[in-house]
């Protein structure tokens, strides 16, 4: 994660630092156990040891407060976020003067796990005393504001009771980025079939697209969608209100082919298929201007057949930067438009991505990390204003929103059962799809369909 890569570049530029200064012991030999673990855990990679020599390091002298940093530090890369807060508190409680980045780093764990005061109360600490980093700085303050909305939020919860899809839809696998169809039965949403046993990052392994028919007042057996699914990877898809279309994304694989054979623009192009009977058509590149060298993506296409939503980011060495949404029309001769950037009550100068239109082309729903909300990603929405613009975006509210990470909500089209993916502790495996029943204040206008 993101937070974690910064407390891992305050810790080896404290250590690194720390060996031409003066630590907190003066027992050499607790000092060299020190060092020990600085090279294993830095050098090597080696956690286990570097935890045997912190410990080591500890027993020869217990007010040594750089083992007890550096243990933090291997605990919250391990996701150990308690572990991690017990040992910067001790760290304070044997000099809170010591660093002022262990506040902020005490404060980051705290926030991490939705501990709200204490998250806020450590931050607003590393802001008001030296030495400060301007960069973190600025993320404590952002962190702050977060942490003041959450605590907010939490005393005025919205009706959320989520519903694993059960294991028609989901697996011991990774299950995300559902879309479904205007009448409400067919279902599309990725599945990564090679992780296992649910472990591991899901986006390692190769993804294909699975769906399923709403029958009977159940999902059916998911099964692969035919016609589409290749050795390379395909995700996000977007299937169009009357079935007829898909848009999707593709990225290039080692050999920079796009879904084995096909062409692309230089990073993640967007795709589209036509099903022709019971068969869908071979995927064609949107091309310019929507695909180009930056990093396309999560595309979703409108009800009224003319218009696509999706996110587009520029890639660097560190990953993808600078992710907003952007909108496409098609015109009078059949093409795109040039896409547009979404106003800034949609788009900040963070990430934004899941974007989905609802078919009423009235409300936008998205994930963003940079406005307020409950931490990490948020889901948002926002309505459509009589001049066309959007709306100033709306938090969907706790506990839909919580300091983990929601993502990729979908909206049926009568506007009341609202899908999303969720790794929690009840489900099958990996990510699964539930359902909830969207509160009245995030519904969209009510539709009619035709078929």
């Amino acid at each position: 994660m993101r937070t974690l890569n910064i407390i891992l570049f305050i810790l080896i530029t404290s250590y690194t630092s720390a060996q031409t200064t003066i630590y907190s012991s003066q027992n050499k030999k607790a000092i060299k156990a020190f060092e020990a673990a600085i090279d294993f855990y830095g050098t090597q990679n080696n956690y286990p040891k570097a935890l045997e020599y912190i410990t080591d390091a500890l027993s020869k002298d217990p007010n040594f407060i750089e083992p007890y940093t550096l243990r933090a530090q291997i605990n919250s890369e391990e996701g150990l976020y308690k572990e991690a807060i017990s040992d910067y508190n001790i760290a304070i409680g044997i000099n809170p003067n010591f660093n002022n980045l262990v506040y902020f780093n005490v404060g980051n764990c705290y926030y991490l796990i939705g501990e709200y005061e204490k998250a806020e109360t450590n931050l607003q600490h590393y802001v008001n005393h030296q030495p400060r980093q301007i960069e973190l700085e600025e993320k404590a303050k952002k962190y702050i504001i977060d942490c003041e909305f959450a605590k907010v939020a939490i005393k005025k919860p919205v009706p959320f009771t989520p519903k694993n899809l059960g294991p028609n839809i989901n697996s011991l696998f990774y299950e995300y980025f559902p879309s479904i169809t205007a009448d409400g039965k067919t279902l599309v949403f990725t599945r990564n079939g090679r992780t296992g046993n649910g472990n591991g990052n899901p986006f390692d392994s190769e993804e294909d697209f699975y769906t399923s028919k709403f029958i009977d007042n159940s999902w059916s057996l998911a099964s692969p969608l035919s016609g589409l699914n290749s050795k390379s990877n395909e995700g996000a898809p977007s299937i169009a209100a009357n079935g007829q279309f898909i848009f999707f994304a593709a990225c290039p694989d080692m050999n920079g082919k796009y879904l084995e054979d096909k062409k692309g623009f230089g990073s993640c192009d967007i795709f589209y298929a036509q099903k022709i009977g019971n068969n869908w058509s071979k995927p064609i590149n949107v091309g310019p201007p929507v695909s180009t060298g930056n990093w396309e993506s999560q595309p979703s296409f409108s009800s009224d057949g003319r218009t696509l939503y999706f996110v587009r980011g520029k890639m660097t060495r560190e990953g993808v930067k600078q992710q907003d949404i952007f909108v496409s029309e098609i015109g009078e001769d059949g093409r795109f438009k040039e896409p547009i950037r979404l106003n800034d009550n949609i788009n900040t100068p963070d990430r934004e991505e899941a974007v989905y239109i609802h078919p009423d082309n009235q409300t936008l729903y998205f994930t963003s990390d940079g406005r307020p909300g409950m931490g990490d990603l948020d889901i948002y929405f926002s309505r459509k204003q009589a001049d066309g613009t959007w709306g100033k975006a709306e938090n969907i509210g706790y506990p839909i929103n919580t300091f983990n990470t929601e993502s990729g909500l979908l909206v049926s089209p009568n506007g009341k059962t609202a899908y999303f993916t969720s790794d929690r502790k009840e489900g099958l495996g990996g990510l699964d799809i539930y359902e909830f029943d969207l509160p009245s204040s995030a519904q969209p206008k009510a539709i009619t369909y035709a078929k």
